[in-house]
């Protein structure tokens, strides 16, 4: 694998054309990697991120809040997309 260094890194962030959904469980096991967050913020205007209040597995606890906001991101941009076919 080849690393990442500077300049190199938003370069590879710029080209990652579509739309990012981050869910971050507010009691994770790990530090919020906020750099990574505002990295992802600045270079891809169709970054989000949604906090829910749990654990780390948020997937398994807390199924129909995770749920909800995946099918909620989708339905947004799937929205957006047709819209711009149809003109």
């Amino acid at each position: 694998m080849i690393p990442f260094h500077g300049e190199s890194i938003i370069q590879a962030l710029k080209r990652i054309n579509v739309p990012i959904l981050y869910i971050q469980a507010t009691q994770a096991q790990w530090p919020e990697p906020k750099e990574s967050i505002q990295l992802l913020k600045q270079c891809n205007p169709n970054f989000e991120m949604e906090k829910i209040d749990g654990p780390h597995h948020l997937h398994m606890t807390h199924v129909d809040r995770v749920s909800e906001s995946v099918e909620k991101f989708i339905h947004k941009y799937v929205n957006r997309t047709e819209e711009t076919a149809k003109l």
